[in-house]
Protein backbone atom coordinates (compact mmCIF):
# COMPACT_ATOMS: atom_id res chain seq x y z
CA UNK A 1 0.00 0.00 0.00
CA UNK A 2 3.35 2.16 0.06
CA UNK A 3 2.15 5.35 -2.12
CA UNK A 4 -0.96 4.74 -2.94
CA UNK A 5 -3.67 5.00 0.44
CA UNK A 6 -3.02 7.76 2.79
CA UNK A 7 -5.29 7.88 6.03
CA UNK A 8 -6.09 11.74 6.57
CA UNK A 9 -7.90 11.75 10.09
CA UNK A 10 -11.63 11.75 11.24
CA UNK A 11 -14.37 14.74 11.19
CA UNK A 12 -17.60 15.21 11.44
CA UNK A 13 -19.52 15.92 7.93
CA UNK A 14 -23.03 16.25 7.55
CA UNK A 15 -23.71 15.11 11.05
CA UNK A 16 -22.21 11.99 10.54
CA UNK A 17 -18.31 11.09 11.39
CA UNK A 18 -16.08 10.17 8.95
CA UNK A 19 -12.35 8.40 8.66
CA UNK A 20 -11.14 10.06 5.34
CA UNK A 21 -8.62 8.75 3.01
CA UNK A 22 -6.71 10.11 0.41
CA UNK A 23 -5.63 7.45 -2.54
CA UNK A 24 -4.09 7.21 -5.91
CA UNK A 25 -4.19 4.48 -8.74
CA UNK A 26 -8.14 3.83 -7.73
CA UNK A 27 -8.69 3.11 -11.08
CA UNK A 28 -5.45 1.07 -12.17
CA UNK A 29 -6.03 -2.60 -13.33
CA UNK A 30 -4.72 -3.73 -9.72
CA UNK A 31 -7.13 -1.79 -7.67
CA UNK A 32 -9.53 -3.94 -6.46
CA UNK A 33 -6.76 -6.19 -4.94
CA UNK A 34 -4.61 -3.37 -3.39
CA UNK A 35 -7.42 -1.72 -1.77
CA UNK A 36 -8.93 -4.81 -0.57
CA UNK A 37 -6.16 -5.77 0.90
CA UNK A 38 -6.75 -2.49 3.29
CA UNK A 39 -8.27 -3.49 6.36
CA UNK A 40 -8.60 -0.02 7.97
CA UNK A 41 -10.27 1.20 4.59
CA UNK A 42 -12.83 -1.81 4.22
CA UNK A 43 -13.57 -1.71 8.45
CA UNK A 44 -14.20 1.70 8.31
CA UNK A 45 -18.09 2.02 8.33
CA UNK A 46 -18.15 6.09 7.19
CA UNK A 47 -14.91 6.00 5.15
CA UNK A 48 -14.55 9.19 2.90
CA UNK A 49 -11.59 8.53 -0.29
CA UNK A 50 -10.50 11.22 -1.66
CA UNK A 51 -8.70 11.06 -5.09
CA UNK A 52 -7.08 13.56 -7.57
CA UNK A 53 -7.64 11.75 -10.93
CA UNK A 54 -11.20 10.00 -12.16
CA UNK A 55 -14.00 7.93 -9.70
CA UNK A 56 -13.35 4.29 -9.93
CA UNK A 57 -17.11 2.44 -10.89
CA UNK A 58 -18.49 0.79 -8.09
CA UNK A 59 -17.25 -2.45 -9.64
CA UNK A 60 -13.99 -1.80 -9.34
CA UNK A 61 -14.42 -2.43 -5.25
CA UNK A 62 -13.87 -6.05 -3.81
CA UNK A 63 -16.82 -5.55 -1.27
CA UNK A 64 -19.18 -2.55 0.33
CA UNK A 65 -17.65 0.39 -1.94
CA UNK A 66 -16.70 3.41 0.68
CA UNK A 67 -17.64 7.47 -0.65
CA UNK A 68 -15.25 8.31 -3.25
CA UNK A 69 -14.73 11.98 -4.41
CA UNK A 70 -12.53 13.69 -6.96
CA UNK A 71 -10.56 16.45 -5.33
CA UNK A 72 -11.14 18.31 -8.37
CA UNK A 73 -14.47 18.89 -7.52
CA UNK A 74 -14.55 19.57 -3.61
CA UNK A 75 -10.88 21.36 -3.35
CA UNK A 76 -8.87 23.90 -4.97
CA UNK A 77 -5.77 25.47 -4.43
CA UNK A 78 -5.21 28.99 -2.83
CA UNK A 79 -2.25 30.83 -1.53
CA UNK A 80 -0.43 27.68 -1.40
CA UNK A 81 -2.62 26.25 0.64
CA UNK A 82 -5.79 23.70 0.08
CA UNK A 83 -9.28 25.05 0.61
CA UNK A 84 -11.84 22.60 0.10
CA UNK A 85 -15.83 22.94 -0.60
CA UNK A 86 -17.52 21.91 2.42
CA UNK A 87 -20.65 22.29 1.67
CA UNK A 88 -20.76 21.20 -1.77
CA UNK A 89 -18.73 18.23 -0.56
CA UNK A 90 -21.69 17.12 1.98
CA UNK A 91 -24.32 17.81 -0.99
CA UNK A 92 -22.21 15.19 -2.93
CA UNK A 93 -22.11 12.64 0.32
CA UNK A 94 -25.38 13.12 0.44
CA UNK A 95 -26.53 12.58 -3.07
CA UNK A 96 -25.20 9.10 -2.86
CA UNK A 97 -27.57 8.12 -0.54
CA UNK A 98 -30.75 6.75 -1.80
CA UNK A 99 -33.27 9.39 -2.31
CA UNK A 100 -36.82 10.11 -3.02
CA UNK A 101 -37.59 10.83 -6.39
CA UNK A 102 -37.53 14.57 -6.92
CA UNK A 103 -40.86 16.27 -6.44
CA UNK A 104 -41.77 20.01 -7.00
CA UNK A 105 -44.25 20.63 -3.87
CA UNK A 106 -46.20 21.99 -7.25
CA UNK A 107 -45.99 21.08 -10.96
CA UNK A 108 -46.90 22.97 -14.35
CA UNK A 109 -49.86 21.40 -15.82
CA UNK A 110 -48.16 20.26 -18.95
CA UNK A 111 -50.85 20.64 -22.36
CA UNK A 112 -50.86 17.06 -23.73
CA UNK A 113 -48.28 16.32 -26.75
CA UNK A 114 -46.36 19.53 -25.18
CA UNK A 115 -42.23 19.43 -26.60
CA UNK A 116 -39.63 21.44 -24.96
CA UNK A 117 -39.72 24.39 -27.74
CA UNK A 118 -42.98 24.91 -27.10
CA UNK A 119 -42.67 26.25 -23.48
CA UNK A 120 -41.49 29.70 -22.50
CA UNK A 121 -40.00 29.91 -18.91
CA UNK A 122 -39.54 33.65 -17.12
CA UNK A 123 -37.47 34.19 -13.76
CA UNK A 124 -37.06 36.69 -10.82
CA UNK A 125 -35.14 36.76 -7.53
CA UNK A 126 -38.17 34.71 -6.32
CA UNK A 127 -41.00 33.18 -8.78
CA UNK A 128 -40.89 31.50 -11.76
CA UNK A 129 -43.61 31.87 -14.59
CA UNK A 130 -43.99 29.11 -16.90
CA UNK A 131 -46.31 29.09 -20.13
CA UNK A 132 -47.01 26.32 -22.81
CA UNK A 133 -49.67 26.36 -25.72
CA UNK A 134 -52.10 29.27 -24.23
CA UNK A 135 -51.76 27.91 -20.43
CA UNK A 136 -49.53 29.91 -17.93
CA UNK A 137 -48.65 29.51 -14.26
CA UNK A 138 -46.71 30.95 -11.29
CA UNK A 139 -44.81 29.06 -8.97
CA UNK A 140 -42.78 30.90 -6.01
CA UNK A 141 -38.80 29.18 -5.34
CA UNK A 142 -40.19 27.02 -2.81
CA UNK A 143 -43.35 25.71 -4.56
CA UNK A 144 -41.28 25.24 -7.81
CA UNK A 145 -38.81 22.92 -5.40
CA UNK A 146 -35.90 25.09 -5.47
CA UNK A 147 -35.45 26.28 -1.49
CA UNK A 148 -32.77 26.02 0.50
CA UNK A 149 -33.54 23.10 2.78
CA UNK A 150 -30.98 24.06 5.71
CA UNK A 151 -31.45 28.08 5.81
CA UNK A 152 -35.42 27.80 4.58
CA UNK A 153 -36.90 30.50 2.95
CA UNK A 154 -34.27 30.95 0.49
CA UNK A 155 -33.35 29.77 -2.62
CA UNK A 156 -31.04 27.27 -3.17
CA UNK A 157 -27.89 27.28 -5.52
CA UNK A 158 -29.81 25.11 -8.16
CA UNK A 159 -32.15 28.38 -8.08
CA UNK A 160 -29.29 30.26 -8.74
CA UNK A 161 -27.92 28.03 -11.99
CA UNK A 162 -31.30 28.47 -13.18
CA UNK A 163 -31.05 32.30 -13.03
CA UNK A 164 -27.83 32.44 -14.89
CA UNK A 165 -29.18 30.31 -18.02
CA UNK A 166 -32.05 33.18 -18.10
CA UNK A 167 -29.69 35.99 -17.92
CA UNK A 168 -27.80 34.18 -20.74
CA UNK A 169 -30.64 33.27 -22.78
CA UNK A 170 -30.86 29.81 -22.47
CA UNK A 171 -26.94 29.05 -22.78
CA UNK A 172 -24.16 28.25 -19.98
CA UNK A 173 -20.57 27.63 -21.91
CA UNK A 174 -18.57 24.07 -20.49
CA UNK A 175 -15.98 26.60 -19.14
CA UNK A 176 -17.48 30.00 -18.62
CA UNK A 177 -14.71 32.02 -17.34
CA UNK A 178 -17.18 34.31 -16.04
CA UNK A 179 -19.08 31.76 -14.36
CA UNK A 180 -18.59 31.50 -10.00
CA UNK A 181 -15.99 29.01 -9.92
CA UNK A 182 -17.70 26.32 -7.49
CA UNK A 183 -20.32 26.81 -10.45
CA UNK A 184 -17.70 26.29 -12.99
CA UNK A 185 -15.97 23.37 -11.41
CA UNK A 186 -19.26 21.20 -10.75
CA UNK A 187 -21.24 22.88 -13.44
CA UNK A 188 -22.10 18.55 -15.16
CA UNK A 189 -23.53 18.16 -11.67
CA UNK A 190 -25.50 20.86 -11.18
CA UNK A 191 -27.28 20.72 -14.57
CA UNK A 192 -27.67 17.03 -13.92
CA UNK A 193 -29.94 18.09 -10.72
CA UNK A 194 -31.46 21.08 -12.41
CA UNK A 195 -33.03 18.64 -14.93
CA UNK A 196 -34.30 16.60 -12.64
CA UNK A 197 -36.24 19.51 -11.04
CA UNK A 198 -37.30 20.84 -14.14
CA UNK A 199 -39.11 17.77 -15.24
CA UNK A 200 -40.53 17.43 -11.79
CA UNK A 201 -41.76 21.17 -12.54
CA UNK A 202 -43.11 20.42 -16.15
CA UNK A 203 -44.20 17.14 -16.28
CA UNK A 204 -44.76 14.69 -19.21
CA UNK A 205 -42.39 15.78 -22.09
CA UNK A 206 -39.83 12.85 -22.33
CA UNK A 207 -36.78 14.64 -24.33
CA UNK A 208 -34.25 16.62 -21.88
CA UNK A 209 -34.74 19.49 -20.47
CA UNK A 210 -31.03 20.93 -20.66
CA UNK A 211 -28.93 18.90 -23.09
CA UNK A 212 -25.59 19.50 -23.91
CA UNK A 213 -24.19 20.73 -27.66
CA UNK A 214 -20.90 18.80 -27.99
CA UNK A 215 -19.84 20.80 -30.97
CA UNK A 216 -20.60 24.06 -28.93
CA UNK A 217 -19.26 22.82 -26.14
CA UNK A 218 -22.06 24.20 -24.22
CA UNK A 219 -25.43 23.72 -22.61
CA UNK A 220 -28.89 24.92 -23.97
CA UNK A 221 -31.78 25.06 -22.90
CA UNK A 222 -34.58 23.39 -25.12
CA UNK A 223 -37.02 25.78 -23.72
CA UNK A 224 -37.36 29.72 -24.23
CA UNK A 225 -36.01 31.14 -20.98
CA UNK A 226 -35.47 35.03 -19.85
CA UNK A 227 -35.83 36.66 -16.86
CA UNK A 228 -38.12 39.64 -16.32
CA UNK A 229 -35.16 42.27 -16.78
CA UNK A 230 -34.20 40.84 -19.85
CA UNK A 231 -31.94 39.11 -21.17
CA UNK A 232 -27.91 39.72 -22.11
CA UNK A 233 -26.31 39.08 -25.20
CA UNK A 234 -22.66 37.33 -24.00
CA UNK A 235 -20.72 40.16 -25.97
CA UNK A 236 -17.32 39.47 -26.52
CA UNK A 237 -14.50 41.62 -25.14
CA UNK A 238 -13.68 44.04 -28.00
CA UNK A 239 -16.33 43.53 -30.15
CA UNK A 240 -18.24 46.90 -31.69
CA UNK A 241 -21.92 47.42 -33.43
CA UNK A 242 -20.18 46.57 -37.13
CA UNK A 243 -18.91 42.88 -35.78
CA UNK A 244 -22.64 42.16 -34.76
CA UNK A 245 -25.05 40.27 -37.41
CA UNK A 246 -29.05 40.64 -36.73
CA UNK A 247 -30.92 37.87 -39.03
CA UNK A 248 -35.09 38.06 -39.15
CA UNK A 249 -35.39 34.15 -39.41
CA UNK A 250 -38.84 32.56 -40.66
CA UNK A 251 -39.79 31.04 -37.55
CA UNK A 252 -39.94 35.03 -36.60
CA UNK A 253 -37.35 34.84 -34.08
CA UNK A 254 -34.29 36.89 -33.99
CA UNK A 255 -30.50 35.50 -34.66
CA UNK A 256 -27.46 37.59 -33.12
CA UNK A 257 -24.06 36.35 -33.98
CA UNK A 258 -20.79 37.58 -33.65
CA UNK A 259 -17.27 36.51 -34.91
CA UNK A 260 -15.19 35.23 -31.62
CA UNK A 261 -12.45 32.95 -30.72
CA UNK A 262 -12.70 29.36 -29.56
CA UNK A 263 -9.84 27.56 -27.43
CA UNK A 264 -9.42 23.93 -27.57
CA UNK A 265 -6.72 21.36 -27.08
CA UNK A 266 -4.10 20.87 -29.92
CA UNK A 267 -1.17 18.48 -30.42
CA UNK A 268 2.23 19.69 -29.82
CA UNK A 269 3.25 17.87 -32.57
CA UNK A 270 2.76 15.95 -35.39
CA UNK A 271 4.04 12.55 -34.57
CA UNK A 272 4.33 11.13 -30.57
CA UNK A 273 7.99 10.80 -29.63
CA UNK A 274 9.21 7.75 -28.41
CA UNK A 275 9.40 8.06 -23.77
CA UNK A 276 7.53 11.07 -23.88
CA UNK A 277 4.00 11.64 -22.97
CA UNK A 278 2.24 13.24 -25.80
CA UNK A 279 2.23 17.11 -25.08
CA UNK A 280 -1.13 19.45 -26.00
CA UNK A 281 -1.33 23.54 -25.67
CA UNK A 282 -4.23 25.37 -25.96
CA UNK A 283 -5.01 27.01 -29.38
CA UNK A 284 -7.45 29.31 -30.93
CA UNK A 285 -9.74 29.63 -33.72
CA UNK A 286 -12.48 31.74 -35.39
CA UNK A 287 -15.41 30.97 -34.63
CA UNK A 288 -19.16 32.26 -34.63
CA UNK A 289 -21.05 33.06 -31.70
CA UNK A 290 -24.61 33.03 -31.98
CA UNK A 291 -28.01 33.25 -30.06
CA UNK A 292 -31.88 32.81 -31.39
CA UNK A 293 -34.49 34.99 -29.14
CA UNK A 294 -38.04 35.00 -29.41
CA UNK A 295 -39.81 38.13 -29.71
CA UNK A 296 -41.27 38.18 -26.30
CA UNK A 297 -38.10 36.98 -24.58
CA UNK A 298 -36.45 40.49 -25.97
CA UNK A 299 -39.62 42.48 -24.57
CA UNK A 300 -40.48 42.97 -28.23
CA UNK A 301 -44.10 41.31 -28.12
CA UNK A 302 -47.05 41.12 -26.17
CA UNK A 303 -48.63 38.26 -23.88
CA UNK A 304 -50.06 36.81 -27.19
CA UNK A 305 -46.61 37.10 -29.32
CA UNK A 306 -48.44 40.45 -30.87
CA UNK A 307 -45.26 42.43 -32.16
CA UNK A 308 -44.48 45.99 -30.87
CA UNK A 309 -43.65 49.30 -32.03
CA UNK A 310 -40.26 48.86 -31.16
CA UNK A 311 -40.40 45.11 -33.01
CA UNK A 312 -42.32 46.24 -35.90
CA UNK A 313 -39.39 48.69 -36.09
CA UNK A 314 -36.58 46.39 -35.70
CA UNK A 315 -38.41 43.98 -38.38
CA UNK A 316 -38.37 46.72 -40.85
CA UNK A 317 -34.29 47.66 -40.30
CA UNK A 318 -34.03 43.59 -41.25
CA UNK A 319 -35.78 43.49 -44.27
CA UNK A 320 -34.70 47.22 -45.58
CA UNK A 321 -30.73 46.29 -45.45
CA UNK A 322 -30.49 48.59 -41.97
CA UNK A 323 -32.15 51.50 -42.82
CA UNK A 324 -35.91 52.99 -42.11
CA UNK A 325 -37.16 56.09 -42.72
CA UNK A 326 -38.56 57.43 -39.69
CA UNK A 327 -38.95 60.63 -37.71
CA UNK A 328 -35.78 61.90 -35.18
CA UNK A 329 -38.58 60.96 -32.10
CA UNK A 330 -39.33 57.86 -33.18
CA UNK A 331 -41.05 56.60 -30.11
CA UNK A 332 -40.52 52.74 -32.03
CA UNK A 333 -36.90 53.45 -32.65
CA UNK A 334 -36.20 55.46 -29.63
CA UNK A 335 -37.81 52.41 -27.52
CA UNK A 336 -35.49 49.92 -29.74
CA UNK A 337 -32.40 51.57 -29.17
CA UNK A 338 -32.68 51.24 -25.88
CA UNK A 339 -33.84 47.67 -26.04
CA UNK A 340 -30.15 46.78 -27.94
CA UNK A 341 -28.49 48.59 -25.84
CA UNK A 342 -29.07 46.79 -22.83
CA UNK A 343 -29.40 43.48 -24.63
CA UNK A 344 -25.61 44.23 -25.69
CA UNK A 345 -24.21 45.40 -22.52
CA UNK A 346 -20.36 46.53 -23.24
CA UNK A 347 -20.72 47.76 -26.12
CA UNK A 348 -20.93 51.73 -26.18
CA UNK A 349 -22.58 54.02 -28.75
CA UNK A 350 -25.90 54.11 -30.41
CA UNK A 351 -26.82 50.90 -32.56
CA UNK A 352 -27.82 53.61 -35.24
CA UNK A 353 -27.04 56.53 -37.35
CA UNK A 354 -29.29 59.29 -37.55
CA UNK A 355 -29.17 61.45 -41.51
CA UNK A 356 -31.18 64.12 -40.66
CA UNK A 357 -31.51 65.44 -43.78
CA UNK A 358 -33.18 62.30 -45.26
CA UNK A 359 -34.86 61.47 -41.56
CA UNK A 360 -32.91 57.71 -42.31
CA UNK A 361 -32.26 55.68 -39.58
CA UNK A 362 -28.94 53.34 -40.73
CA UNK A 363 -27.98 50.20 -38.60
CA UNK A 364 -24.22 50.43 -37.40
CA UNK A 365 -24.82 46.57 -37.03
CA UNK A 366 -24.97 43.64 -40.89
CA UNK A 367 -28.75 42.98 -40.96
CA UNK A 368 -30.36 40.16 -43.26
CA UNK A 369 -33.67 38.52 -43.33
CA UNK A 370 -35.39 35.14 -44.44
CA UNK A 371 -38.88 36.45 -44.95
Amino acid sequence: MRARLWFLGKTTIGGRSREVFLARGVTWIDAPGVFGACERLNSSKGALLLVPGEVPPQEAWTGEPPAVVALKLVARLKEDRLRFDRVHLEGLLAGNRRKAPVKAQESFPTPPGTRWEEVMVWVTESTITIEAKRRSRNFSFQAAGFEEQRKRGVPDGIWGLLKVFAMRGGVIPFDGADLDYSIRTNLKQYVSVLRKRLRALIPGIDSDPVPQVKSERCYRMAFKIATQDGIAFPVPGGARWPDLTFSLLRSGAIRISVPASERFAASAYAEPRDGELHPWEVAERASDLAREYDLRMLGLADGNGRPNAMAEALIEVLRSDGVTTRAPGDEGMLGLCGVLTKLMAGITGSPFDYAAGSQKWIALFQTSSER
